[in-house]
């Protein structure tokens, strides 16, 4: 679930990052001539990203394969639940980084404008994704620290509903609805 986890993060916010990016850009130039950046260039600027992505989970599950760890919830009963080691916590620390990061581009092309509003959207699903997973990860780690199985996988469902379906809405929604009215 890691891989799926980390890597569906890393594609999702990275391509949203990158057209936000690329508002970002046109809407600094104060100059007569556009900056015109193509489809193809963010995808070049989107590559390395991803392999520096797979590349480290490539690392991660060869050098230190998941192992189960025996965990007791709060009433005392036994479950297993992968080991977190300094792997999970520098990829947290680097995705957080990279939150911080597409917060600032957004926060630069707060008043910019674009086609179906598509930046104010992308923005509002980047805060989402940045609230609901500090959000999720508080919850994780001061109310229910000896959670039990059943609750740590509600808050991994909700977080990745609150996070992804959201995100789906916002990007997709007002395109559909536009298909839908002709």
């Amino acid at each position: 679930t890691k891989w799926c986890r980390h890597l569906g993060f890393c594609i999702t916010y990275t391509a949203l990052l990158m057209k936000t990016w690329r508002v970002s850009l046109t809407y600094r130039v104060k100059s007569a001539h556009k900056v015109k950046l193509t489809d193809k260039q963010l995808l070049q600027w989107m590559f390395p990203i991803l392999l520096v992505m797979l590349i480290y989970l490539s690392t991660w599950t060869i050098s230190a394969p998941p192992k189960g760890e025996p965990i007791y919830d709060s009433i005392g009963l036994r479950f297993k639940q992968c080991t977190f080691n300094w792997w999970d916590h520098s990829l947290a620390i680097g995705e957080v980084l990279f939150l911080a990061w597409g917060i600032r581009v957004c926060y630069n092309v707060r008043h910019a404008e674009s086609l179906y509003n598509e930046a104010r959207l992308i923005t509002i699903a980047i805060y989402n994704i940045a609230v609901v997973n500090i959000t999720m990860v508080a919850f994780h780690l001061f109310l229910f620290p000896r959670a039990g199985p059943d609750i740590k996988y509600l808050l991994g469902f909700v977080r990745t509903q609150l996070s992804t379906s959201v995100t789906v809405a916002l990007v997709f929604g007002p395109k559909v609805l536009r298909v839908l009215r002709g």
